[in-house]
């Protein structure tokens, strides 16, 4: 995407606290030119406006800084905010706002987005010199940050003291080509970078990898030659029927 949009002149330098693309990333989890690609593809499945068309950019834009920060209801004119609406309001986006136009954009986007496809595991160049055949993917869980729920039965369930927080979890799985753009999707810990190509979740917090794998290994069938790559905890739990394997024991 770097070749086509250039994050230094993006429109959505001027939405961010301050105008540099280092601060578009801060608040929103993405670089200036990767909102400007998800822009250009799904701006049609917003809601349309009369008038006032700056606020669509901007509610967008509010989108993504509301995903990646997660602010209550309290905390929303903090946060949602720019500095030419401070200019205008002297203050943030009202809780109005945010249920009646951000939460909807949200929802518009959830449903329109559709960038991870599972078929790409299979693409020709999925290879790297360590794992030349078999290995077209890797597989891991990855925390989403959430508030205590007052409801102790859900809290006892979301908290997870590895993380010392209360957290969902969501299995992500990569193909393992080393050539990948790994700007668009989630922020994952691996040894190699890839594309994102499968995911299950939200999990309960407290739920073993393993497990996780189980109960939703048929959501992203793999064919009968292929293996995934994994930690130990993929080992476990009739690890033959998974697919799994340890990459240290292929050191």
């Amino acid at each position: 995407m770097s070749a086509v949009y250039d994050e230094h002149r993006s429109p959505w330098l001027k939405y961010a606290t301050s105008p540099v693309p280092a601060q578009v990333k801060a608040e929103t989890g993405f670089s200036a030119d990767t909102l400007e690609f998800i822009w250009d593809k799904y701006e049609h499945v917003l809601p349309q406006r009369e008038r006032d068309q700056e606020a669509r950019r901007r509610y967008f834009y509010f989108v993504w800084r509301y995903i990646h920060m997660y602010p209550t209801w309290e905390q929303s004119p903090v946060v949602l905010w720019t500095p030419e609406l401070i200019k205008q309001k002297g203050k943030g986006i009202s809780r109005t706002s945010l249920w009646r136009n951000v939460l909807l954009y949200l929802a518009r986007l959830a449903l329109a987005i559709d960038e991870v496809h599972w078929s790409e595991r299979l693409n020709e160049y999925n290879h790297v010199p360590e794992f030349a055949t078999h290995f077209t993917t890797m597989v891991d869980t990855m925390p989403v940050f959430v508030a205590e729920s007052l409801d102790k039965s859900s809290s006892s369930k979301t908290f997870q003291p590895k993380y010392g927080d209360n957290v969902f979890k969501l299995q992500v799985r990569v193909y393992c080509s080393d050539d990948a753009d790994s700007d668009l999707g989630l922020q994952i810990v691996i040894t190699l970078t890839g594309h994102i190509v499968g995911y299950t979740g939200l999990h309960w917090g407290v739920t073993p990898d393993n497990l996780i794998w189980r109960w939703t290994r048929d959501e992203l069938p793999l064919e009968p030659w292929e293996l995934t790559l994994g930690d130990g905890i993929y080992l476990s739990a009739h690890a033959a029927s998974c697919h799994c394997t340890d990459p240290l024991l292929h050191r």
